[in-house]
């Protein structure tokens, strides 16, 4: 008849098994824990292109303001000594730093209704918008370029242009004066004075 296993050797298998089973367990290795940082040069650059478009009205003295002046049962108004004559819209692309100052070539198409005059003009502009107060910056901006007038043949000369006024973030309100060099209705500079607002974007 064979011999069962003795107890003691069942006990010192179990022993064993148990020894083995806790060291595996401290013997795990720790989980790691990678922690991924970013330097400064990781980051986005900072964008240095700009658009822009504006919208002008071109003005004129109106040719009966002093009929006007003579009544005496209305209050007059800046629209009866100014009348609109045109319209303008012009689009600009440029760089500029910290968005205060740029440079930008423009394009875009207006109208002086008095001289009877369309045209075209293609030129270059600086623009400064340097803080005035807290929520608001001046608005300045200088262009010089070349004009094309449409319909007249090869009529074309230098373009230049002027505006002042206020920015808030993204626009600007301001008064404008341009002067094209065209030799037409016995003038040697055919100019305007206009109001207008721009739109302007420096986050492209």
């Amino acid at each position: 008849m064979k011999k069962k296993p003795s107890l003691n050797l069942l006990c010192c298998l179990l022993i064993f098994a148990g020894i083995n089973i806790t060291y595996g367990q401290d013997n795990k290795k720790p989980e790691t824990i990678f922690v991924t940082e970013y330097s400064a040069q990781d980051k986005a650059s900072p964008q240095i292109f700009f658009t822009q478009i504006s919208l002008s009205i071109p003005f004129r003295s109106n040719p009966a303001k002093d009929e006007v002046e003579n009544y005496d049962d209305t209050e007059p108004t800046v629209l009866d000594y100014f009348l609109p004559d045109g319209i303008g819209l012009n689009y600009g692309i440029g760089i500029h730093f910290k968005s205060w100052i740029g440079l930008s070539a423009n394009t875009g198409i207006e109208w002086i209704g008095s001289e009877k005059l369309v045209s075209a003009p293609v030129y270059g502009s600086v623009i400064f918008i340097p803080r005035f107060f807290e929520d608001t910056n001046l608005y300045m901006q200088a262009g010089y370029g070349y004009a094309f007038a449409l319909g007249r043949g090869n009529l074309s000369g230098t373009y230049a242009k002027a505006r002042l006024g206020l920015a808030g973030e993204m626009q600007a309100l301001y008064v404008e004066v341009t002067g094209n060099n065209f030799n037409m209705h016995g003038k040697s500079t055919i100019g305007s004075f206009s109001i207008g607002v721009t739109l302007y974007d420096f986050g492209l």
